[in-house]
């Protein structure tokens, strides 16, 4: 079977079994780590929303930031922390402009992300305890403190919009996936062979392959295909020619009856014969018939019926 042989039902189900396979893969794969990115506590996220200093910029301060964005919470991962180990947990992603302190009309975007398990027992975060928390409920506590704050003392404040990354989760990852293997795959591939196929691109079918293709279609009425056969004027002319003359020749008496017909001969009357006979006589024994005609158990020593044998002389 050729791949323009396919239906669009076949590339459909292919679709979704390719989607699904991403899906697993994708899921499998995380977290993914982005080149570069730094891992900080719940204090460092904290300060770098009221402050606008991120302490892990670089610097005694800190670097300057000038804007956060792309701030994303991310489902339940094993995540790596420093100390050689490894905690399940929600983090999120962000994503700060730090301005560069050599050149203050500068700057370069830093990835982060920030889990709740990198803190000590003597952090004081601006929610109060942090055990238990989740993510969603730590990010909407914090933009809550930090809308209550002092502008005049903290006047760079400011709350942070975020988003929950629903694709890396299975319930989000396999539909989105598979109902995008069925649009690509599905619907637009299937489109785009038939019309490369349509404009030349591909090697020919082999007489084989095109005799398995007339399978494919409907038979059709044959009997309706074949050609009928013309009447030409000039024999319709001809024909009402020969109407008019056997008309004419009808109504003139020149076609009547037939001649009277020589009446066949009577049949002879069958002839019986007559048969004679006398008594019934034995047809007479030839000298050669007599010689030739042999007795059976003529003798007493014959238990079976042999040959006259005569006795023969001493």
């Amino acid at each position: 079977m050729r791949i323009e042989d396919l239906k669009r039902w076949h590339w459909c189900i292919v679709g979704c079994l390719v989607g699904a396979v991403v899906a697993s893969i994708s899921l499998a794969t995380l977290p993914r780590e982005v080149p570069g990115t730094q891992t900080v506590g719940p204090l460092v996220f904290e300060r770098t929303l009221r402050d606008k200093v991120d302490p892990s910029g670089g610097g005694r301060r800190g670097g300057l930031v000038v804007d956060i964005q792309n701030v994303r919470i991310h489902p339940p991962s094993t995540i790596p922390v420093p100390g050689e180990r490894a905690v399940e947990t929600e983090y999120i992603s962000y994503e700060v402009l730090i301005r560069d302190p050599e050149h203050p009309k500068q700057g370069k975007w830093q990835p982060r992300q920030m889990i709740l398990e990198l803190r000590t027992p003597h952090d004081k975060s601006l929610v109060g305890n942090l055990d238990g928390m989740r993510m969603r409920d730590y990010l909407d506590k914090v933009n809550a403190a930090i809308a209550k704050l002092d502008k005049a003392k903290f006047p760079k404040a400011a709350t942070v919009a975020y988003k929950f990354n629903w694709i890396e989760t299975p319930r989000g990852a396999y539909p989105a996936f598979t109902l995008g293997g069925l649009v690509v795959v599905g619907l637009v591939w299937p489109t785009v062979v038939q019309l490369l196929v349509g404009a030349g691109f591909g090697r020919g079918r082999t007489a084989e392959e095109k005799g398995f293709d007339l399978a494919r279609y409907k038979a059709k009425n044959t009997a309706a295909a074949k050609a009928k056969p013309g009447v030409t004027q000039d024999q319709m002319d001809q024909l009402d020619q020969l109407e008019a003359e056997l008309e004419a020749k009808l109504r003139a008496g020149e076609i009547g009856a037939p001649a009277d017909a020589p009446q066949p001969a009577p049949a002879a009357a069958p002839v019986i014969p007559v048969l004679s006979a006398g008594p019934m006589e034995a047809p007479k024994e030839t000298a050669e018939q007599a010689r030739q005609r042999k007795g059976y158990g003529a003798d007493q020593g014959d238990f079976y019926p042999t040959e006259v044998h005569g006795k023969k002389s001493s």
